[in-house]
């Protein structure tokens, strides 16, 4: 797999909404990718994009989470596949964001506890969870937290992993090994 750099993306052009979720070291924010981020490397949006902000907490981040999340960013963006959670580019202000698509429905946990999901469903997310695991596999990389509330549910129930890279990772090689 080829290395790739995250797209820059300016501080103006992003817009935090609500806090979505939280960790140690992050929040995870809904908000908005706006139209004014064109240019070298930027997008063409005739609308705002919604998507999912993972911010830095700047009380809880030293010198060795600050370089984990710039890594997490790294690697993120070598990943191009429908069922691996897209990251869209990183923007740096007062803090480290990285800018991804939005899941809007969710953790697949939460999704399967709520809501009655046919078989043909069912089907359909058993196969998106493996053609994930399989481009992941064929990247080198091995997810060992395969469960539910490890995969986000899009409005298309599209099944994107989110927890691949966030937590505790270590990093061996080509292989990622939670």
């Amino acid at each position: 797999m080829a290395k790739a750099t995250p797209r820059q993306i300016k501080p103006r052009s992003i817009r935090t909404l609500e806090k979505i979720g939280s960790g140690q070291f992050a929040c995870v924010y809904r908000g908005e990718l706006l139209s004014d981020n064109v240019g070298a490397g930027g997008f063409n949006l005739s609308k705002p994009l919604p998507v999912a902000i993972k911010s830095m907490k700047a009380d809880a981040a030293g010198e060795a989470e600050i370089k984990d999340f710039i890594a997490e960013a790294a690697l993120m963006a070598q990943f191009n596949h429908s069922n691996i959670l897209r990251l869209l580019g990183v923007s740096v202000d007062d803090t480290i964001k990285l800018v991804m698509e939005l899941a809007t429905k969710g953790s697949l946990q939460h999704l399967l506890q709520t809501t009655a999901v046919s078989q043909p469903m069912q089907l359909q997310m058993v196969i998106d969870v493996a053609a994930g695991m399989q481009y992941l596999e064929n990247c080198g990389f091995i997810h060992r937290d395969l469960a539910t509330r490890n995969v986000l549910v899009s409005e298309t129930c599209v099944l994107s992993w989110v927890q691949m890279l966030f937590g505790n990772a270590i990093v061996l090689g080509c292989r990622l090994i939670m």
